[in-house]
């Protein structure tokens, strides 16, 4: 249940205000079923993927002193009974030569650190697109990079190392993706190029994009790599990219900077200055755009920079054409390098997306009030009309000893979208 002074989200939510009031009209926190199940929050540890049409959040995460991986689905369907399941044990691999369950076995998904995950819909199919990341040694460092393309089906619970036709891309950890349609765009990440893993191993960071694509012909059905290591152009600059998001009804990316570098082999990471801009990838062209606009206005205190594409549930004037509209969330850090615990929300609105607009939304007073003293939020996803934080509510342990067990729903026209 909501805790005691939160209303419901299905009581009716405040109109919209330029300054939102400091006592949360409709925001629910809800503590999570079955938290002991879930994984600790090391906030680099997991992947994210989200299933929008069943209301389904997807965690994964690489347990390197186990050699698999585990597998959360969060039922959000309803904010006031928050379900979650661990999947881990209930996978079957399934050859993918192979179609009979029979031929099925019972085996874990291998543990990959910072791998891509995505969701996709194809034939009547959910499943869970996993591509990349590093097998890790006990210590850290890094065993083995991957190139493969693991699917999940989350409904029958298997999983195959698809076949995919053409010359693999380089095997790559912490790059970002995009799914569009049938389409699987990669970008950049880092490989290894030391391979003395009792020392600090020099990365290099991969500048370039590919893309592999589900084909489906009257004969066969298919992955196909249709671009392999295309470089970017030399205007992106040296600047990396953490999120890849779809836009403008998928025929364009946005590409957000990161401010973060591997060190030691994957294991730890250190802080670097995020570039000045948002990019924009066309999935038609293949060519990337700069947002002037935007050019020099990136906070730099920033943890990340995480969007979220959703249709606005406020009118807009014109109604054949409404506007793009993103949400990009994010941690201040001290000079220290800590996460102060309550995020920023920023908005980030385009018609055509070769210009943008961004503001910050005036959230903080009702996070606090919702929130308390003894919560701390590390994750962000927009799913089904509502911005959804997950976060722990023992801020007080160990970072790598907290657990997840709090996810904070917000209606999006609380907040003016």
């Amino acid at each position: 249940m909501p805790r005691e002074g939160l209303r419901s989200p299905r009581q009716a939510a405040n109109p919209v205000q330029h300054e939102l009031e400091a006592q949360p009209a409709c925001m629910t926190t809800e503590i999570i079923a079955e938290a002991e199940a879930l994984p600790r929050l090391t906030e680099l540890s997991y992947a994210i993927a989200c299933d929008k049409e069943r209301n389904l959040i997807f965690l994964y995460k690489e347990d390197a002193g186990a050699a698999l991986a585990r597998v959360f689905q969060l039922d959000v369907a309803d904010p006031e009974n928050v379900r979650c399941k661990e999947l881990t044990h209930e996978l079957y691999h399934r050859s993918a030569k192979s179609s009979h369950c029979a031929q099925d076995e019972q085996r874990h998904l291998p543990a990959l650190n910072q791998p891509c995950l995505g969701s996709i819909y194809l034939n009547g199919r959910h499943f869970l697109i996993v591509w990349g990341g590093a097998r890790l040694t006990a210590t850290g460092g890094i065993e083995e990079l991957s190139s493969n393309l693991i699917t999940i089906d989350t409904e029958a619970k298997r999983w195959s190392i698809e076949e995919v036709r053409g010359v693999p891309g380089i095997a790559r950890f912490w790059a970002c993706m995009a799914v569009v349609d049938r389409k699987l765009f990669i970008f950049d990440g880092f490989d290894q190029q030391d391979v003395d893993l009792k020392t600090d191993c020099q990365h290099r960071r991969l500048a370039s994009y590919s893309c592999i694509e589900f084909i489906e012909t009257a004969d066969a059905k298919y992955w196909q790599w249709v671009d392999v290591d295309v470089p970017y152009p030399h205007n992106v600059g040296p600047s990396r990219f953490e999120y890849a998001t779809p836009i403008a009804n998928g025929s364009k990316i946005l590409l957000t900077p990161c401010i973060k570098s591997p060190l030691n082999g994957g294991g730890r990471f250190s802080t670097v200055t995020p570039a000045d801009f948002l990019w924009t990838f066309d999935v038609g062209q293949r060519t990337f755009t700069v947002l002037d606009s935007i050019q020099g206005r990136l906070p730099k205190n920033l943890s990340c920079y995480h969007p979220w594409c959703f249709n606005s549930l406020v009118p807009q004037p014109d109604a054949l054409n409404p506007p793009d509209i993103l949400l990009i969330c994010s941690w201040e850090t001290t000079n220290a390098g800590a996460f102060i615990r309550l995020p920023k929300l920023y908005k980030l609105v385009s018609n055509d997306w070769n210009d943008a607009e961004m503001e910050q939304l005036k959230v903080d007073v009702p996070l606090k009030a919702a929130l308390g003293q003894a919560t701390y939020m590390s994750n962000f996803i927009v799913i089904n009309e509502r911005v959804i934080l997950l976060g722990t509510s023992d801020p007080q342990k160990a970072f790598d000893d907290m657990e997840l067990d709090v996810a904070l729903f917000i209606p999006l026209n609380w907040i003016g979208l």
